[in-house]
């Protein structure tokens, strides 16, 4: 399965209105450049000062979640998105962001619980489905992951990876048909997706032998 890791955090930017750099504003879109500038250790460093002031400026703590997982550091990002997630219920960028890390982490019931949460606030989201599938999948619910992939599919997305996933999906179930057919989908997307083509090759010829 893959697709998750490829995905890009959001930062969440505040309009600037003051002069003052020590403004919380400020301090935060600063920080936010020095991040993008590749210096995560230095942002994170800025959103603190930020939240030394106020320990409820939720941009800034948002924002610390991204760079402490770029450093890899998925627990205090957890604990920043906890923070965020506990005052703003309904962030779908804060629930994507820890799902992301739950999944990471191998937390599949977790990761899918989240994702379940931004299907709900916005039933178009189609990552979530797929990522909620690939959620499934590692729970070993197969035909569910199947449904949710096919979901993502069905609003438009289109890309090697959901293709990929809902045939691993369905070789899981042994259905030989359907999986080939997507694998298929997924090489003409990817022609170099040698794992779709080596899973096809190998269903193939289990069907030529019966």
């Amino acid at each position: 399965m893959f697709g998750s890791s490829t995905i890009a955090l959001v930062m969440v930017i505040f309009c600037i209105n003051a002069c003052n750099n020590q403004n919380p504003k400020n301090l935060n879109k600063q920080g936010i450049e020095v991040m993008k500038a590749g210096n995560n250790k230095k942002a994170i460093e800025i959103f603190s000062r930020v939240l030394e002031n106020d320990s409820l400026f939720l941009p800034a703590l948002f924002n610390r979640a991204i760079a402490r997982t770029n450093e890899m550091d998925q627990q205090g990002a957890l604990r920043d998105l906890n923070r965020v997630i506990a005052r703003q219920k309904k962030s779908t960028n804060a629930l994507f962001n820890r799902a992301i890390i739950f999944e990471n982490l191998g937390r599949y019931k977790e990761a899918f619980n989240d994702y379940c949460k931004i299907t709900k606030l916005n039933p178009k989201n189609r990552r979530a489905w797929h990522y909620r599938g690939i959620c499934q999948y590692y729970l070993k619910n197969y035909s569910l992951a199947h449904k949710d992939y096919s979901t993502a599919i069905k609003m438009g997305l289109n890309s090697s990876a959901v293709f990929y996933n809902r045939a691993v999906a369905a070789h899981c179930m042994g259905q030989w048909d359907k999986a080939i057919e997507d694998y298929s989908r997924a090489l003409r997307i990817d022609p170099g997706l040698k794992r779709a083509e080596k899973a096809r090759e190998i269903l193939t010829f289990g069907l030529t032998q019966k």
